[in-house]
């Protein structure tokens, strides 16, 4: 236990909490204020790193039903309270893309694709960065994790073509090739982020969110949303940054001969892969009939794919009961989201909109689109105070759409513009998200270009999301 458990930050933040148990400001009704506490403590970890996520959630679920903090009558009902989390669809859906991302990871099919696709278009710098944008945009419908997805596949790949060229991390020769790679990889993932409701572990809360004011979002409609804006940000992220970082290598064909002979260095395809190849060809194939059939859902279809990774051996059974990250924060989702339940049952989340949204006032004689972009800059630019996208959504994500909601912004664009921005802002800062710690360390970036290429990029997505993004969502009838 005290390998799992740092037991002076444990004993610290217990202390705290029980003191803030027995403190509660008379404004605030007491099981919002218990629930509330149990709320930031199951958040700590992510900050403090001094237990699992998971075991924290079990504690945190316990303590709620034995307080009986829902304000349940029985001790059964407190028992289904605590772990009515659970029942979340979404929930299901990423515990069962967490094990289909394990499939890639037992073959080499990220491997042969990222290189296929560096091979072809990397001839030429701007070319290259596209190539790793493209590489992340394969996997992100697959990988919930942004942060797994850019530090295990898609940096790597990127810092092994800078060194190629003699552009090494803490010296000046990172500006040859590394910083402009670095930072379109670590930009671009955040754009994959916000196209799929499968690419970051963020999505699932926003889309609870979004359903308690009145929005029911689906993987289907949020990537019919996100597409027009996402794609066309995508395809200027590598351009901006371009003449933002100016790369003095503009040409670049040993990457093309690098991934070929990297590429041809790998085993044979595989029996495995094949069948890989065959269920993710399946997979979109259902994905596609789910918009003419209601009840073919796209958790139904997750665990049809993982059910045939199973059958065809490409995973086995001993692998998804090892598969301790998915677990870890399966256990820890459904906590949070149980929580968030009851806080907004309780009314807690409209009460801080409402406090906050009177500071707003005088836009209520604007047009509700200015008065959306404004809310979203600001929902944007807090994010220079949070170390990570998911706590940024947990803690502010819910408190902003009681602001727009009594500001009289329409729902839809209201729940997907502060969405969307929700993994766009993940670059602000060199502190803003989990993968920033690896771009960091690698010494492409230093925390100027970080900051300075974050504003920039922030600048871009606002615009592009928040003009072209609120056209989209006119155009096919979303208000």
């Amino acid at each position: 236990m005290t390998r799992e458990i740092k037991i002076i930050p444990f004993f610290t933040i217990a202390l705290i909490a029980s003191i803030a148990w027995f403190s509660r400001p008379e404004a605030i009704e007491v099981h919002s204020w218990h629930t509330l506490i149990l709320f930031f403590v199951t958040l700590t970890p992510i900050l403090f790193h001094f237990m699992p996520l998971g075991l924290l959630g079990l504690f945190s679920m316990t303590l709620f039903a034995m307080t009986f903090s829902s304000g349940a009558m029985t001790l059964e009902k407190a028992i289904g309270d605590a772990l009515s989390g659970f029942r979340s669809e979404l929930l299901w859906l990423f515990l069962a893309v967490f094990f289909i991302a394990k499939s890639f990871q037992k073959t080499l099919l990220c491997e042969r694709v990222a290189l296929w696709i560096i091979e072809y278009f990397g001839k030429r710098t701007i070319g290259l960065a596209y190539a790793l944008a493209l590489s992340d945009l394969f996997l992100a419908p697959f990988t919930p994790s942004s942060t797994m997805r850019s530090d295990i596949f898609v940096l790597p790949v990127a810092t092994s073509i800078s060194r190629l060229f003699g552009s090494y991390g803490h010296e000046t020769s990172r500006h040859k090739l590394g910083t402009y790679l670095s930072a379109c990889v670590s930009y671009s993932n955040d754009i994959t982020g916000s196209l799929f409701l499968t690419a970051c572990i963020a999505n699932p809360f926003i889309v609870k969110f979004a359903l308690d004011f009145g929005v029911e979002l689906h993987w289907s409609s949020w990537f019919i949303a996100a597409s027009i804006p996402a794609i066309i940000t995508f395809f200027f992220i590598p351009i901006v940054l371009y003449f933002s970082l100016k790369p003095s290598i503009e040409e670049t064909p040993k990457a093309a001969s690098y991934a070929q002979q990297e590429r041809l260095k790998l085993p044979s395809f595989s029996t495995t892969e094949k069948h890989l190849v065959v269920i993710l060809t399946i997979t979109l194939l259902l994905s596609f009939f789910s918009l003419f059939i209601p009840s073919l859902r796209v958790t139904i279809i997750s665990f049809i794919t993982l059910s045939m990774l199973l059958v065809s051996k490409i995973l086995t059974y001993k692998d998804i009961v090892h598969e301790k990250t998915a677990w870890n924060n399966f256990i820890w989702l459904a906590t949070l989201l149980m929580l968030l339940t009851f806080l907004n049952k309780f009314g807690f989340v409209r009460w801080c909109g409402n406090i906050f949204s009177e500071l707003l006032q005088f836009t209520l004689s604007w047009h509700w689109m200015s008065t959306l972009l404004l809310l979203n800059a600001i929902y944007v630019y807090i994010h220079y105070l949070f170390v990570s996208v998911t706590i940024h959504v947990l803690i502010l994500y819910g408190v902003f759409l009681s602001i727009g909601t009594a500001l009289n912004i329409p729902p839809y664009p209201l729940v997907l513009l502060l969405g969307f921005s929700s993994s766009l802002c993940g670059t602000l800062t060199p502190f803003g998200h989990g993968r920033s710690l690896l771009v960091e360390s690698s010494g492409f970036l230093s925390h100027y270009e970080l900051y300075k290429s974050g504003f920039i990029i922030s600048l871009l997505t606002q615009f592009i999301y928040g003009i072209v993004g609120l056209a989209w969502w006119k155009v096919i009838g979303l208000y």
